[in-house]
């Protein structure tokens, strides 16, 4: 039964085994992705501002089906995402000063 669910297999007799001094292989380190933030802050916020201005003509039929709260949610969304972009560019100034440029 061992050999036949995969008769490709490579058997472990054949698999090199590591010796006891021998280290095992480190994978080189990736480095983090650091990109800008604030352009991913304005496009949130502009987003926000396309949506809610694609749903206020709809706003009375939104509220007769009980969806009133889609622009409330937009509106929200428009003016948190300015302090969001005060934190993005104060963390991009510290990445930059990170960085030494």
């Amino acid at each position: 039964m061992v050999g036949t669910a995969y008769p490709d297999a490579v058997p472990t007799s054949e698999i090199p085994q590591p010796t006891d001094d021998a280290q095992p292989a480190q994978a080189p380190r990736l480095a983090a992705l650091d990109p800008p933030m604030v352009p991913f802050a304005i496009g949130g916020i502009v987003a926000w501002a396309v949506a809610g201005l694609a749903l206020l003509p709809f706003r009375h039929a939104l509220s007769a089906h009980g969806h009133g709260d889609w622009l409330a949610i937009c509106l929200a969304g428009f003016l948190w995402g300015f302090p969001g972009l005060a934190v993005m560019i104060k963390h991009d100034g510290n990445r930059r000063r990170r960085r030494g440029r």
